[in-house]
This record gives structure tokens, C-alpha cells and sequence, in this order.
């Protein structure tokens, strides 16, 4: 599609995301995250941040696919089995080594890490990237981009929309 103007974006922490900075070094206590007070995008905060730091992806990316993948629910648990804040599927969250895919932590810097592993695969490209998040790697390599899904082409722009609210 015509979305590919300007997807291939930095990897790096915006300035944007600096002035996010003292609500990101708010420390969680021990237990379930999901029980802690305030908004759901800044909850998870500090895992978010540390994994941002830990792959290299940006705090907003990491948090616009959370919001639309469970809207910052731990317990989220899709028609497809996906589960948890960035709804892993059970096959994609064993290989990452997650033992409880509802552990925030756990889900958090899985998922992170398997965004950086797709922005690697697909050269930094927005789109394909977040394509394969939500349609798989082997269904966009074989579509060659020639083919998007409805959900995955609606996917794409309602994540690049939280991005763009999450970092500006």
C-alpha cells in the first residue's frame, strides 16, 4: 500500500519520549502489576522502559502495540489462544523462554524482543514488521507484501496511530 511514506522509522528513543521520563522511572512493588493504580498506558512503565532500553525499540512502539493488542490487560486471552500484554501465542512465547506468558515482565520483554528480532528481519520497515506481529513472518514472506488481510492492513494503521499518540 501507499502507507510506506514514512514507516521506516528510528528505532531509537525520540526526544518525544524524554518528557515521559519521571512517570518511566516509577518503580512497581512485587505481585500482580495488574492490581497497581493508574492509567493502564503508564502502569507497566518501568518493564516497558526497561525493555525499550534492553532491544533497542521505542517506548511508544512498545506501548501502542500493547494497547491494541489487550488494551494494557495482563490476563487478555484472544479467540486464537494468544495471551497476556502483547498477546503471544503459546509456540512464539516458548521459544522466547516464557514459562507464564500472564507475568507481565515476562510478556513484556518477550514480546519487545520479538518486535526488535522483526524490525531486524525486515530492515526497520514499520509495516512489515508490524504486519508479521499480527499476521506472522511466514504469511507476510509469502504474500511478498502483495497481500494484507483486511485485519492486518486495519491493524497497521490503528498502531501506527497509538504510536504516533504514545510519542507525541
Amino acid at each position: 500500500e501507499s502507507q510506506k511514506t514514512d514507516t521506516a522509522v528510528s528505532i531509537l528513543p525520540l526526544p518525544a519520549e524524554t518528557k515521559d521520563a519521571p512517570a518511566a522511572r516509577q518503580t512497581t512493588s512485587p505481585g500482580d502489576l495488574s492490581l497497581l493504580p493508574g492509567p493502564p498506558a503508564t502502569r507497566f512503565n518501568a518493564i516497558i522502559k526497561t525493555a525499550a532500553t534492553r532491544y533497542g525499540v521505542q517506548e511508544g512502539l512498545i506501548k501502542a502495540v500493547i494497547k491494541m493488542e489487550s488494551d494494557f490487560n495482563p490476563k487478555a486471552v484472544s479467540r486464537a489462544g494468544a495471551r497476556g500484554l502483547m498477546q503471544l501465542m503459546p509456540s512464539t512465547a516458548a521459544g522466547l523462554g516464557v514459562k507464564d506468558a500472564f507475568d507481565p515482565e515476562q510478556n513484556i520483554m518477550a514480546g519487545t524482543r520479538f518486535l526488535r528480532d522483526l524490525l531486524d528481519k525486515y530492515g526497520g520497515d514499520l509495516d512489515s514488521t508490524l504486519a508479521a506481529y499480527n499476521w506472522g513472518p511466514g504469511n507476510v514472506d509469502r504474500s511478498r507484501g502483495a497481500f494484507l488481510p483486511r485485519e492486518t492492513r486495519e491493524y497497521l494503521v490503528k498502531v501506527k496511530k497509538y504510536y504516533s499518540q504514545f510519542v507525541g
